[in-house]
């Protein structure tokens, strides 16, 4: 297999920018960076960067929406994703964007992360049924009094918590966690463990199967 690659995909309406602290601190160099823009739609988007991608494999490191991206790349890639990790990532939706919606229904980005939405929802159903390693780093400060429930500045910790994947809170704001030597080392330490993480579900998933194949 060849060396894996990180791809790191921003969150909505930001750039590769996002990025600048922690790729010269991530121990993997072979690096690739997800472009989108947001108001061309969650969809197209996805189709994007699916068309985009290389042979990896590939390690997925998202930021908010980056990390919603980052499952259903997951799900597409298969045998060539090895694990990911989500900083910030709203994966029961955004409670606000679904009102934003209805006053400015011209905007696809309310669209796209509402609690109902299509690519929240089928976000959440892979998560329940990823057998890859990932983390998800939640941020817990930055709380403004606008967003129902407590929050990061932008998206609810409820929201970041929804699903049964493993997570480390870090007390950062939501745009903060992508500058945080505590999410540097989060994501470094992931990298290190990657390799008995990924033997543990492969032993997993093979007990699973025998057991199946027995009864």
């Amino acid at each position: 297999m060849s060396a894996p690659t990180i791809l790191f995909i921003h969150g909505a309406n930001a750039s590769a920018m996002s990025w600048n602290y922690l790729r010269d601190k991530i121990q993997i160099d072979q690096q690739e960076f997800a472009e989108y823009t947001s108001s061309h739609g969650f969809y197209k988007n996805l189709d994007l960067m699916i068309n985009n991608l290389n042979s990896g494999p590939y390690i997925i490191v998202g930021h908010s929406l980056g990390g919603i991206y980052g499952l259903h790349l997951a799900q597409h890639l298969g045998d060539r994703f090895l694990g990911g990790v989500s900083i910030s990532t709203p994966f029961g939706g955004v409670h606000i964007a679904d009102w934003a919606a209805v006053i400015y229904p011209f905007v696809r980005l309310f669209k796209d992360v509402g609690v109902s939405s299509k690519p929240i929802t089928e976000a959440l159903h892979i998560a329940e049924n990823l057998h890859k390693p990932w983390v998800k780093v939640i941020s817990t400060r930055g709380n403004v009094p606008w967003i129902l429930g407590k929050n990061d500045g932008v998206v609810t910790i409820s929201s970041q918590h929804i699903n049964a994947l493993p997570f480390v809170e870090i007390p950062t704001t939501h745009y903060e966690s992508v500058m945080s030597d505590k999410t540097v080392k989060i994501i470094n330490k992931f990298l290190d463990e990657l390799p008995a993480m990924t033997h543990s579900y492969k032993s997993s998933l093979e007990t699973v199967s025998t057991q199946a194949n027995l009864s």
